[in-house]
C-alpha cells in the first residue's frame, strides 16, 4: 500500500470518528481538522485550516485552552482539559479537549461536546449542595434511613437541638434516637417504623423528654422510596417540633373565646362566617342589619345576604367572602350604597372583611361595618346648600349685571343730554367705569368655578367695548393675553385700573399722535402683569394737575389696595404703564 493510499484511508478514519480532531503545527496554526470539528465549528475548511489558532478562535490564546495548548507544546506532554466555550452568536457549549504531542512538533487535538453531561453533573452537584444547605439550616430534622442496611445516612444538625443529643451517636447506633422518646409513645413508633419497613409512608406524632428534662411533641413524616440505581429502600423524613405550635394552638382557642365574648357585646356592626359558610357571631351592633332574619345564628351565610340584599350586589358579597375565605386576600369597601331587598330603604356602608382563626382550629371570615347612612344624608344636605348658595351667588351677580347695565344706560341719556363737553367727558368716564364692573359681575355670572372671573377673555370684551366707544379712526388697539382665573375681589380691581390706562391711551394717546395702543398680560411665576403703551408723544415734559385728575387717583388707590406696584413714566419718556400684582397677594385657580 502506497503511502497515499495510507494517507488517504486515515483521513477516511479520521473523519469518520464521531469527536473532533485537528492538528496544529509548532506555532499554532491549523494544518488539519476532521468533518466532526468542522461540523462543530460551522464554517468551510479554507475559512479554518492554514490560519493561526488564535487568529480563527479571538481571545483563546490567553485562555486556559490556549495555556493548555502552549504547555502541550514546549513540555511536550498529554494533556486533558474540560472548558468552557463561547461562540460568537451568544451560544455556550463545554469541551473535553485530549491533546497529544506528536514526533514531528505538532499536536494532535481530539475534543468532544459535553455539555449535556456538563450540564447534568452541575445540575446535580447543585441538587446536592442546596439539599445538604437546606438540611444544614432548617429547624426541622431531616433524616434519611437505608431500611435494609439498618442504618442512618444523613441527619441534620437540628437534631442535636431538638433531641439534645449528638448526632454522631446516631450515626454509630441507628436506635438511640429511641432512648429520648416518651415510653408512653415508643409502641406507635416502632409500629410506625414496621410500616415503612413494608414500603408505607407514615405521619406519627410523639413526645421527647429530653435530657435536661424539657418535654417536646414531635410531629415525624417518613417517606419510603427505593434507591433509583440500587433499589433499595430508603426512608426520607422530616421531624418537626411543633410544642410551641400546639402552645400557640391552645393561647388562639382561649384568644377566640375571648373573641367571641368581644363580638357578642361590641355596639358597632361585627359578625363572623365559619369555614362551613354559615353565620356564627353576630355583635349587639350589627344586630339592627339583620332584624326578622330567621334562623341566623347558624343559618346559610349565602341565604342570609341575599334576604337582606338584591341581586347582582348578593352575589358579589358572597363571592367575595368565599375569595378570602379561601385566600385570605382581605377585602375592604369605603362606600357602598345599595337599596335593601327585605325593605324599602337606600343604606350605605363602610365595610371590610378578613380571614380569622376560629376555635375549631378552621378558618372563618370576620367582616366590620359602619353605618354611613346618616352621614351620607347630612353630606347630601351639605352639597344641596352648596349649590343653593352658588345658584344664588351667581343671580346676585346676575341681578347686578343688570342693575349697572341700567345705570350705564342712565348715565349714557344724561350724556347726550349734557350742557357741555365737560360734562359728557366725566359722564362717559362714569359710564366706563360701570361697564367695567358690570362686566366683572357678568363674568362671575358664567364663570364655570364659584368666585372667579376668567381674566383673559373679560380683558378682551373690555378693549373690544373701549374700541368701539372711543372711536378714534386711525387708531389701532391690540391686545396679547393669556389665559388665568382670578378671584372676584382681585379682578374688580384690575377691570378698573386697565379700564382707566386704555381710556387714557385712547384720550391722550390721539392727542399725541399715536397710531397703535399696546394691551398685554402675562401670568409668570411669580406675579400678573398688566401692561398699557401707546406709540404716541409720551408724556407731557412737566407734570399736570391734569396728569393726577380722578382716573390716575384712582389707579393708584386700586394699586395699594391690591398691594400691587405701578410703573409709571417719567415726565417726557414715552407712556407705559406696567402693573405687577404679586401673586403671594391673590389667590389663583386655573
Amino acid at each position: 500500500m502506497s503511502m497515499v493510499e495510507l494517507a488517504d484511508r486515515l483521513r477516511l478514519v479520521v473523519d469518520s470518528m464521531n469527536e473532533g480532531f485537528g492538528l496544529l503545527a509548532p506555532d499554532f496554526t491549523i494544518l488539519e481538522l476532521n468533518h466532526e470539528a468542522l461540523r462543530i465549528d460551522g464554517r468551510d475548511r479554507d475559512d479554518v485550516v492554514g490560519h493561526s489558532h488564535w487568529e480563527v478562535y479571538p481571545g483563546t490564546e490567553h485562555s486556559e485552552l490556549g495555556r493548555t495548548y502552549k504547555r502541550a507544546m514546549d513540555e511536550r506532554v498529554p494533556l486533558v482539559l474540560v472548558y468552557h466555550h463561547g461562540w460568537p452568536d451568544g451560544r455556550a457549549s463545554w469541551f473535553e479537549t485530549r491533546i497529544f504531542p506528536t514526533n514531528d512538533g505538532c499536536l494532535a487535538v481530539f475534543f468532544r461536546d459535553v455539555t449535556d453531561q456538563q450540564v447534568a453533573t452541575e445540575r446535580l452537584l447543585l441538587s446536592e449542595r442546596l439539599l445538604l444547605q437546606v438540611g444544614e439550616t432548617i429547624s426541622e430534622v431531616l433524616y434519611v434511613r437505608e431500611v435494609d442496611e439498618g442504618r442512618i445516612s444523613y441527619v441534620s444538625r437540628a437534631y442535636e437541638q431538638v433531641w439534645g443529643r449528638p448526632r454522631a451517636e446516631l450515626y454509630r447506633d441507628l436506635h438511640s434516637f429511641m432512648a429520648v422518646v416518651h415510653p408512653q409513645d415508643r409502641e406507635k413508633l416502632h409500629a410506625a417504623i414496621a410500616q415503612q419497613r413494608a414500603g408505607h409512608d407514615t405521619e406519627t406524632e410523639y413526645r421527647l423528654v429530653r435530657p435536661d428534662g424539657g418535654e417536646r411533641i414531635i410531629r415525624d413524616r417518613a417517606f419510603v422510596k427505593p434507591d433509583p440505581i440500587t433499589q433499595a429502600m430508603r426512608v426520607t423524613g422530616l421531624a418537626t417540633d411543633i410544642t410551641e405550635y400546639r402552645r400557640s394552638q391552645e393561647q388562639i382557642a382561649r384568644n377566640a373565646a375571648t373573641f367571641v365574648g368581644l363580638v357578642r357585646s361590641n355596639p358597632f356592626g361585627i359578625y363572623v362566617v365559619d369555614a362551613d359558610f354559615r353565620l356564627i357571631e353576630v355583635s349587639k351592633g350589627a344586630k339592627p342589619v339583620f332584624a326578622g332574619i330567621e334562623p341566623l345564628i347558624g343559618g346559610d351565610f349565602a341565604t342570609i345576604i341575599r334576604k337582606v340584599w338584591p341581586e347582582p350586589f348578593s352575589t358579589t358579597v358572597v363571592e367575595l367572602f368565599r375569595l378570602t375565605l379561601a385566600t385570605g386576600a382581605p377585602y375592604a369597601s369605603p362606600a357602598t350604597v345599595e337599596r335593601r331587598a327585605d325593605i324599602d330603604v337606600v343604606e350605605a356602608y363602610d365595610w371590610r372583611i378578613e380571614r380569622i382563626g376560629l376555635p375549631d382550629g378552621r378558618q372563618g371570615v370576620v367582616c366590620y361595618f359602619y353605618d354611613l347612612s346618616e352621614r351620607n344624608s347630612y353630606e347630601a344636605r351639605l352639597r344641596q346648600a352648596i349649590a343653593d348658595k352658588d345658584l344664588l351667588a351667581r343671580e346676585i351677580d346676575h341681578r347686578v349685571k343688570n342693575s349697572l347695565t341700567i345705570v350705564s344706560s342712565l348715565l349714557n341719556m344724561q350724556r347726550d343730554n349734557a350742557p357741555t363737553e365737560e360734562t359728557q367727558a366725566a359722564l362717559d368716564e362714569a359710564v366706563s367705569r360701570v361697564t367695567a364692573i358690570a362686566r366683572i359681575h357678568d363674568g362671575l355670572h358664567r364663570s364655570h368655578d364659584l368666585g372667579v372671573v376668567a381674566f383673559g377673555d373679560y380683558l378682551r370684551a373690555l378693549c373690544d367695548d373701549l374700541s368701539k366707544s372711543m372711536r378714534r379712526p386711525g387708531l389701532e388697539l391690540s391686545l396679547r393675553s393669556v389665559a388665568v382665573d382670578i378671584p372676584a375681589s382681585e379682578a374688580m380691581s384690575i377691570a378698573l385700573i386697565a379700564n382707566e390706562l386704555v381710556t387714557n391711551a385712547f384720550k391722550h394717546g390721539a392727542t399725541a399722535g399715536a397710531t397703535r395702543i399696546e394691551v398685554g398680560f402675562e401670568d409668570t411665576s411669580e406675579a400678573l402683569t398688566l401692561t398699557v403703551w401707546d406709540n404716541g408723544g409720551g408724556m407731557p415734559a412737566s407734570s399736570t394737575d391734569d396728569a393726577e385728575g380722578l382716573g390716575l387717583s384712582l389707579v393708584g388707590s386700586l394699586v395699594r389696595q391690591l398691594g400691587a406696584t405701578i410703573e409709571m413714566p417719567p415726565p417726557g419718556t414715552p407712556a407705559r404703564f406696567n402693573l405687577i400684582v404679586p401673586k403671594a397677594a391673590i389667590s389663583l385657580s386655573r
